[in-house]
C-alpha cells in the first residue's frame, strides 16, 4: 500500500507562511541533507524481507511520497535551497543505484511500482520510521 504524506520533520501540525519560519538552519534541514546525502549507502543495506516484522527493517509496502516542490512549500526559502542542493548532488547517484539490479535495488523498485512512481521522476529517498519516504519531481 503506498501512502501519500508529509515528512514527519515537515512542519506537519502548524505550517507558517514561509517568510514567518526561522531561517536559521534547523536540526530537521540538516538531519533530512545528511539522510539525503548518504541515501545510496542507506537503501543498499536494506533488508529486503518483506515478510519480516523487526525493528530494523524498513517496510516496502508502506512507501510514502512527496513532491519536491511540496517538501519546499514546508521550508524557508534558504532551508529549500539547502535541500535542493542535496537533491540535485545525490540524484544521479541514486538512479544509478535503482538501475543496478541488486536485490535492494530491485526491492526498491518494486516499491516504487507499487507505489505508482516512476524510477525517473524518483529525486530522493529516504528512510522515516521504518518506511521509504520518496521525494519526486
Amino acid at each position: 500500500m503506498a501512502l501519500t504524506a508529509p515528512l514527519a520533520f515537515a512542519d506537519d501540525d502548524h505550517p507558517q507562511p514561509r517568510h514567518d519560519r526561522d531561517t536559521a538552519a534547523s536540526p530537521r534541514v540538516t538531519h533530512l541533507v545528511n539522510d539525503i546525502n548518504s541515501e545510496v549507502t542507506t537503501l543498499s543495506n536494506l533488508k529486503v524481507d518483506r515478510d519480516t516484522d523487526t525493528d530494523t527493517d524498513v517496510d516496502l509496502d508502506a512507501t510514502r511520497v512527496i513532491s519536491l516542490a511540496t517538501l519546499d512549500s514546508r521550508f524557508a526559502t534558504d532551508q529549500a535551497n539547502t535541500i535542493n542542493a542535496a537533491v540535485n548532488a545525490n540524484s544521479a547517484a541514486l538512479q544509478s543505484f535503482l538501475s543496478n539490479g541488486s536485490a535492494q535495488a530491485n526491492a526498491v523498485d518494486a516499491a516504487l511500482s507499487e507505489a505508482g512512481v516512476s524510477q525517473s521522476s524518483v529525486l530522493a529517498i529516504v528512510e522515516r520510521a521504518n518506511h521509504l519516504v520518496v521525494v519526486t519531481s
